[in-house]
């Protein structure tokens, strides 16, 4: 058995090894950077709780008056909360991508007010609708209740609260975009959470929401919000908005592996599709075989086996700069094609925005 000042001599040289271990761990480990030097994101102070503005908020409504808003004059304000008068109202100021938080809540005086008459406006970014209505044991068509894109999608889910309690949209818009010479260049996309439940995931727009005609796009620069009149006394609070805009960044080199002070560029991985066809009708079933070129001073290649779908199509990634195709042997691809005797069994591969042709038949 070792003495005790011999036991902690072993027990230190022990701890230095795996240090020492640790730290030319650390030099030779691998790290993988994007190549991309991002902006510094900037610093936004939340409110104290998750509803309340957040320090670059613009602060449409704090119970005091509606000077944010045209036609506010026509709203009445008591203790804090906005009741819908008559005309709606719209902001001054226009608006693109942006974060909207909004409370709002539907009246006890409804009666026997069924469907679309019981507590309807809406929350509009300028054309385009997310509806508010008293959907709490109130049916009516499904995309035209609480949470639902006006015409276009019903909510995921009804997480209505009772008429008189409060309700909470959070909303992420992206506005659509156009070209210069007016036809659409990216949708409108939303994403709403209802009392804290997601009710629309990056929802793609087919248009604006009219009640009388098909969805469509107009060519627009920013628009203002709208909250609708709809002859039902809604009520409103605790209104606030945020322009919003993705990470800014710079591609500075290509995707790498930093190996101490190397940076040795990834491979990037392609993802190729196509089709295989026998005199223009599409092959069903069978297998094609991809030959991946590595490199290896024996000039060796991968294969593999890529199934063919029902519509002779097929989908593969890969890393290699080169490759090849073949023809698998398969009793779904006609012998006299399999044995190359004859012309017109064609594969089709897509790769980025390059189109190959591949005569097997004569491969």
């Amino acid at each position: 058995m070792l003495s005790k000042p011999t036991r902690f001599t072993v027990s230190v040289l022990f701890a230095v090894c795996l240090i020492s271990g640790a730290i030319c761990s650390l030099a030779n480990a691998k790290e993988y950077l994007s190549g991309i030097q991002w902006e510094e994101p900037k610093i936004v102070t939340p409110g104290k709780t998750n509803d309340r503005a957040p320090s670059d908020a613009i602060v449409l409504f704090d119970g005091k008056n509606l000077d944010a808003w045209n036609n506010g004059e026509n709203w009445k304000i008591e203790d804090g909360v906005a009741t819908v008068g008559k005309g709606g109202i719209t902001t001054k100021q226009k608006f693109g991508d942006c974060q909207l938080h909004i409370e709002w809540s539907s009246p006890t005086t409804s009666g026997d007010a069924k469907s679309q008459q019981r507590g309807n406006s809406g929350v509009f970014f300028g054309r385009y609708e997310l509806q508010v209505l008293d959907s709490y044991e109130n049916k009516t068509y499904f995309d035209g209740q609480a949470g639902g894109i006006y015409k276009q999608t019903p909510p995921w889910a009804n997480a209505m609260r009772p008429p008189g309690e409060w309700n909470t949209y959070d909303i992420i818009w992206t506005a659509p975009q156009f070209n210069e010479d007016g036809s659409l260049k990216s949708p409108a996309y939303i994403t709403a959470i209802h009392n804290g439940v997601v009710v629309q995931n990056h929802f793609e727009l087919q248009g604006d929401t009219p009640y009388e005609r098909p969805p469509s796009y107009k060519p627009h620069g920013k628009l203002p919000i709208f909250l609708q009149d709809h002859n039902n006394p809604v009520r409103y609070r605790n209104m606030w908005v945020r322009e919003i805009k993705p990470p800014v960044g710079e591609r500075v080199h290509p995707p790498s592996i930093k190996e101490g002070d190397k940076l040795v560029p990834v491979e990037k991985e392609n993802e190729v599709t196509g089709k295989v066809t026998v005199n223009g009708a599409p092959v069903v079933g069978g297998t094609i075989r991809f030959f991946h070129e590595i490199k290896d001073p024996e000039g060796a290649m991968r294969v593999y086996e890529v199934p063919l779908d029902k519509q002779g199509g097929f989908r593969h990634r890969l890393k290699a700069r080169s490759y090849k195709v073949q023809l698998a042997d398969n009793e779904a691809i006609p012998k006299k094609y399999q044995l190359k005797q004859t012309t017109g069994l064609v594969v089709e591969v897509v790769d980025g925005d390059n189109v190959f042709n591949f005569d097997l038949a004569s491969n």
